[in-house]
C-alpha cells in the first residue's frame, strides 16, 4: 500500500462510479479524497488567528494528547460547500443505502435517534433481552414499551433469535417493529435475511443495532445495512476511526426526514471535525482495502484457532471475522487468571465475562498481532497450575418473571438494597456487567436468587450504587412490591 493510496483512503480514482454487487445499479459518484480531513488540514496550514472555539486555539500545551490544529469548530471556510454533507453522500453511495448521517456521539446516539424517529408509529417494539444499555435508555426516553424476547441459553450463551421467537407479536397494531442487535458482542449473527423479510411482509419497521458490524459490509457475512430500514454502525470499534465515530443509515424514504430531525436532537451542536473526518476516512479506507485485509486476517485467525484447538483450547463459533472469543471456562481455565497472564504478556482483551475472553480485531490488526496472541494463549494453556481452575460463572439467562411493565417500573419510586436482600424484589432499573453493557436484570422483572448472586461476583457493573441494586420501593401506592402485578 503506497502513500497515495493511504491518503486517498481507499478510492482508486477521482469520482469513481460504484455499482452495488447485489442490485447491479449505479450508486452515484464517490470522491476519492477525504473531504473533511482535507478541509480542516487546509485551515490548520494557514496558522490562523483563532478568535473562536475551541479554547486551546490550536496551540494547546498537552502535546501528544491530540493534534490541536486539526480540532476546529463550524466555520464557513471549512464547511462552506457542505463538506460534511458531501462526505455523507459519498459514504451513502459506498454502502448502497438511501441516506446516511455521521455521528460524533457514538452508536448510542444513533440508537436514540432511530427510536425517536419511529416513536409515533406505535407504542411497543420488539427487542432481544440482551439489547444494549443504550436501547433500553432510548425506550425510556421515547416512551416505547419493549416486547422483550428471551431466547434462553445455548452453548453457554444466549440462543440466537429467529423469526419464530417473535412472529406472533407482529400481528399487534401497537408494535412498531423490531430493534435487534446484529452481530452480537461475541460476533455471532442471526438469519438477518429472513428476519428482515418477515418484518417487511408484516409492514413493520426493522432497526438494526449494528454497532459491532460495520465492517461486515466488506466480508462474506451479511451486512445489516443491506436489510434494515434503519441501521447504526459504530465505526470506531473496528475501522480507522476515532473513538465515538459512528453513522446511522436509512433505507426507507418515509423515514429519512424524521431520522434527520432525531439526529439533530441527539447530536452535539459542536461536533468534533476530527471525529467526522475519521468516520469518512475509515469508511473510504475500508472501501478500498477492507476485503483484502479481512481475507488476510480471517485466514490467520483460522490458523490460530486450528492450532490452539489441537491443544484443547475452545472457541465460540463466530461469523464476525474481527472477533476471536476463547471459551476459557469450557477449556477448564479461570478466565480471570488467564487475563492476568495476558496482561503480563502485554496483551489486553476487549472483554472478560467470567467464562469467555473476547479479542476484538480491526482493519489495523496485523498478522504478527495474531501470532503474539497465539503465543500468549499457548502459554496459558501450558501452565499446569491453571488446569481445572475454572469455577462456573453465574449466568441467569433464565426466564425471569415480569411482574410490572418496563416503563411503569422505570417510573416507579425506587430504593437501593444490598444484593443479599434483592431476591424477590422488583427491579426498578436495568443492571448488568460492562462490557458488554447488556442487562442481567431488566426493570419490571422479579429478581431471583441466582440473578442476585450474579452481582456478588467479579467484574464491573452498571445500574448499581455503592454495591446495591435498584428495586421498586414499597409505599402506600404500592403496598407490597413483592406482589404480583
Amino acid at each position: 500500500m503506497n502513500a497515495a493510496d493511504k491518503e486517498n483512503c481507499g478510492v482508486s480514482r477521482v469520482n469513481e462510479e460504484k455499482t452495488d454487487k447485489n442490485a447491479g445499479v449505479s450508486l452515484g459518484r464517490i470522491s476519492s479524497k477525504p473531504r473533511i480531513l482535507k478541509a480542516i488540514r487546509e485551515y490548520a496550514e494557514r496558522s490562523p488567528l483563532r478568535l473562536h472555539m475551541p479554547g486551546h486555539k490550536g496551540r494547546g500545551r498537552a502535546r501528544g494528547l491530540f493534534p490541536e490544529p486539526l480540532d476546529v469548530t463550524e466555520l464557513d471556510i471549512i464547511d462552506n460547500d457542505r463538506v460534511v454533507a458531501a462526505a455523507e453522500e459519498d459514504v451513502k453511495n459506498i454502502l448502497g443505502v438511501k441516506h446516511c448521517r455521521f455521528l460524533t456521539d457514538g452508536a448510542s446516539s444513533g440508537i436514540m435517534a432511530a427510536l425517536y424517529a419511529v416513536k409515533e408509529r406505535g407504542n411497543k417494539i420488539i427487542i432481544h433481552r440482551s439489547a444494549h444499555k443504550s436501547v433500553y435508555n432510548a425506550l425510556s426516553l421515547c416512551g416505547i414499551e419493549p416486547v422483550i424476547i428471551n431466547t434462553g441459553v445455548e452453548n453457554s450463551l444466549e440462543r440466537l433469535i429467529t423469526v419464530k421467537d417473535f412472529i406472533g407479536h407482529l400481528k399487534s397494531e401497537e408494535v412498531i417493529g423490531a430493534l435487534l442487535t446484529y452481530p452480537d458482542y461475541y460476533g455471532r449473527t442471526f438469519d438477518i435475511k429472513s428476519v428482515g423479510a418477515a418484518l417487511k411482509d408484516s409492514g413493520k419497521i426493522f432497526i438494526a443495532d449494528g454497532a459491532h458490524g460495520g465492517h461486515l459490509k466488506y466480508s462474506a457475512a451479511d451486512y445489516a445495512g443491506d436489510y434494515a430500514d434503519i441501521f447504526v454502525d459504530g465505526l470506531h470499534k473496528t475501522f480507522y476511526t476515532l473513538n465515538q465515530g459512528a453513522l446511522v443509515g436509512c433505507n426507507r424514504a418515509d423515514l429519512i426526514e424524521p431520522l434527520d430531525r432525531a439526529v439533530g436532537f441527539f447530536s452535539t451542536t459542536s461536533p468534533s471535525y476530527r471525529i467526522l473526518a475519521s468516520v469518512e476516512y475509515g469508511e473510504k479506507y475500508a472501501y478500498k482495502f477492507g476485503r483484502e485485509i479481512i481475507e488476510k486476517i480471517s485466514a490467520r485467525a483460522r490458523r490460530l484457532k486450528e492450532t490452539l484447538s489441537r491443544d484443547g483450547v475452545r472457541f465460540v463459533d463466530t461469523v464476525d471475522p474481527f472477533k476471536i472469543c476463547v471459551d476459557f471456562g469450557g477449556t477448564g481455565i479461570c478466565p480471570y487468571k488467564a487475563e492476568k497472564i495476558l496482561e503480563k504478556e502485554n496483551v489486553f482483551a476487549e472483554m472478560n465475562d467470567g467464562r469467555h475472553i473476547l479479542f476484538m480485531l480491526s482493519f489495523a490488526t496485523r498478522e504478527k498481532d495474531l501470532t503474539a496472541l497465539e503465543s500468549a494463549i499457548k502459554k496459558i494453556k501450558s501452565d499446569k497450575s491453571l488446569e481445572n481452575s475454572y469455577t462456573p460463572a453465574v449466568y441467569s439467562f433464565a426466564l425471569p418473571k415480569r411482574v410490572m411493565p418496563y416503563l411503569k417500573a422505570i417510573a416507579a419510586e425506587k430504593e437501593y438494597v444490598p444484593v443479599a436482600d434483592a431476591a424477590g424484589r422488583i427491579a426498578a432499573e436495568n443492571a448488568g456487567r460492562f462490557p458488554p453493557c447488556v442487562p442481567e436484570i431488566v426493570a419490571g422483572e422479579r429478581i431471583d436468587e441466582k440473578t442476585a448472586e450474579f452481582f456478588s461476583g467479579r467484574g464491573s457493573f452498571f445500574g448499581m450504587k455503592d454495591g446495591k441494586l435498584p428495586v421498586v420501593r414499597i409505599n402506600k401506592q404500592n403496598k407490597d412490591a413483592r406482589a404480583k402485578f
